[in-house]
Formats: structure tokens, sequence, C-alpha cells
């Protein structure tokens, strides 16, 4: 890992995807862990009470990335180095 990434950055990327997201602003907020003082935040906070709408929300959104599934994840030890498989050197052949 690049030791010049901040540890907020997965944090700001997260917000920009959010913000780019048709989430209420509420809802950005609470997931960021943002005090909101208006009375629109005051007044939303029953959305903010159902679970289910938040999940739902949530999976529109997604995560704005993808994971790698298992097959493409090299296999490794317990300190993280790669290890040769001999499937992949078939494939690399």
């Amino acid at each position: 890992m690049n030791r010049n990434v901040c540890r907020r950055t997965f944090r700001r990327f997260r917000e920009s995807i959010l913000q780019m997201s048709e989430a209420r602003t509420l809802l950005i907020d609470f997931w960021m862990g943002h005090a909101n003082r208006d009375m629109s935040g005051r007044y939303g906070k029953q959305l903010l009470d159902n679970v289910q709408w938040r999940r739902d929300c949530a999976a529109k959104v997604g995560l704005g990335f993808s994971l790698p599934t298992e097959e493409e994840q090299p296999l490794m030890d317990k300190s993280g180095q790669v290890l040769k498989d001999e499937k992949q050197e078939v494939v690399a052949a």
C-alpha cells in the first residue's frame, strides 16, 4: 500500500460517490457521521430510523468500486507473498 495515501482517502472517495448519487443529503450526512443541525435534519430523523429505507438507498448507491472475485485474486501466503500456482504458470506460458 502506498504510504503517501492519507487515512481519510477512502472517506473522501466515499463521500464523492455519495454526492454523485441520488442519495439525499440527510442520508449522506448520517453515513459520513456529520452532525445535521438544520430543521430538515430534525424533521428527517424518522427517515434515518427506517433501516429498510437506508438499506434500499445503500443498495442503489453501491460501493463505487468492485471487489475482485475469488478467481481474480492471486494465492498468497500469510506474509502476503504471491504464491505461484500451476494454473497461473500454464496461462502465462
